[in-house]
């Protein structure tokens, strides 16, 4: 029993590492399985997920900073004590000095190591561990970058953006804000580098949308574009993604994390849709507005 226990880490890297595996895996798939009989309610579905991707990295902390303190059931002290009751019989049996004659003749009888075998052990020896955290920090400096390139692109969008002058698409974003429960009317702009409207909610609200020479600008119904847009940001979406985009920096090895991050960013948007008609949009008109969105060649 004492050997099982001296394979696990007793701390630093590795055994955090250890930690964020089995913890992250036993998350991950208890919060999967409840999550399936709730597809009709997309909205507590999606903060389960975003909580698990969340208990995902804060449970492993939590147990690092447990263990650091000194408590727990699996601290070093503990596994000393029950190792200690588990071979005290045998420790404590009095040894006759035959026996120990017996046992240093063999340790004198036994042939010395030379150098050359210590240093062939040595080269066999594999940094598995360096080469494994070496790997981690190189695929999270890449998503790392992914997300920095993103923040980039966001900003030019603000940057470049053109307020809307079209009276029939201001109304309907300020008609969307009443249907929300927005308190605050957002502001319409145009922007060359999107191809469908997108919320913007750091600071002032802000509705982009193509440029008004793009076909559909002219044809679509925006109520409820616009509410779904609004609901995004009267839910937090647009902070829930970037907390799980950070939770994918930090774990890009589990593949369990990038599922539940899938799924939040589906249900995120099944709530608002469910928003969108809530406010009074037609299903099926609302199905056709939003087929006027996808990309085509």
């Amino acid at each position: 029993m004492s050997e099982l226990w001296n394979l696990l880490p007793e701390g630093g890297w590795s055994r955090f590492a250890c930690d964020l595996l089995w913890q992250s895996t036993l998350v991950g798939l208890l919060v999967w399985c409840v999550v399936r009989p709730l597809a009709n309610r997309p909205a507590v579905r999606a903060w389960l997920l975003l909580l698990a991707m969340v208990c995902c990295v804060a449970m492993p902390a939590a147990s690092a900073a447990v263990r650091a303190a000194g408590y727990g059931l699996w601290t070093h002290a503990a596994k000393e004590q029950v190792a200690g009751v588990l071979v005290g019989e045998t420790t404590t049996m009095p040894i006759s000095s035959e026996r120990l004659s017996f046992d240093v003749g063999l340790i004198q009888s036994a042939p010395p190591v030379s150098r050359d075998m210590g240093r062939q052990v040595s080269h066999v020896q594999i940094p598995w561990k360096t080469m494994l955290g070496a790997m981690w920090a190189v695929v999270s400096a890449v998503l790392v970058a992914r997300l920095l390139l993103s923040a980039f692109r966001v900003w030019q969008l603000a940057r470049f953006a053109v307020p809307c002058r079209i009276k029939r698409i201001v109304a309907a974003a300020a008609a969307a804000a009443r249907c929300v429960g927005l308190g605050r009317k957002p502001v319409v702009v145009h922007s060359r580098g999107i191809t469908g409207p997108v919320v913007l909610g750091l600071g002032r609200v802000r509705l982009f949308i193509p440029p008004p020479d793009v076909e559909a600008v002219g044809t679509v119904d925006w109520l409820p574009i616009f509410c779904h847009e609004l609901a995004h940001f009267r839910r937090g979406d647009g902070w829930g993604r970037l907390v799980s985009r950070l939770i994918t920096v930090l774990l890009p090895w589990q593949p369990l994390v990038w599922l539940l991050r899938r799924e939040y960013q589906r249900a995120c948007e099944e709530a608002c849709d469910d928003w969108a008609v809530a406010a009074g949009a037609d299903p099926t008109e609302y199905a056709a507005a939003l087929t006027q969105w996808i990309p085509r060649k």
